[in-house]
């Protein structure tokens, strides 16, 4: 049996600021939840192209609005596996209440400005596709 999305996560070495941030904004039980998620996981490199001053503020639980947030802009309620995906654009609500712009080619997968790096990733709740970069809510860019 595999484990949920959020026990996956924990396990992979490329998400380990991911994982922290995720228990930071109080959404481990979302992740842990029946309810069946796509996950766009930022990497850790992902995270590291980010301001550090930002990092830092999200890391500390100063600005856990905007971390929840950014996280929920991540998260896409129901499984899609990138074979499910056709080619071409189509945007997609998030949990942050955004919607964000899903374009497949025949090479990639793009999440907004994000590509992804790492498909499929299969949980017992959904499945992850891992990203290169951390994607921001329409109102926190």
């Amino acid at each position: 049996m595999k484990g949920t999305i959020s026990d996956i996560a924990s396990e992979d070495p490329r998400f380990t600021t991911l994982v922290a941030l995720v228990e930071q904004a109080g959404l481990t039980g979302e992740l842990d939840s029946d309810t069946k998620y796509t996950v766009f996981a930022p990497t850790n490199a992902a995270f590291e192209k980010l301001d550090p001053e930002l990092v830092s503020k999200l890391k500390s639980g100063e600005a856990n609005d905007k971390l929840t947030a950014i996280l929920k802009a991540h998260v896409v309620e129901g499984e899609t596996l990138s074979s499910d995906i056709a080619n071409g654009e189509m945007n997609v609500a998030t949990l942050a209440g955004s919607d964000v712009a899903v374009t497949k080619t025949d090479d990639s997968v793009m999440i907004d400005n994000a590509t992804v790096v790492a498909a499929d990733i299969q949980a017992s709740n959904g499945v992850i596709h891992a990203v290169d970069t951390v994607i921001m809510p329409d109102d926190e860019s």
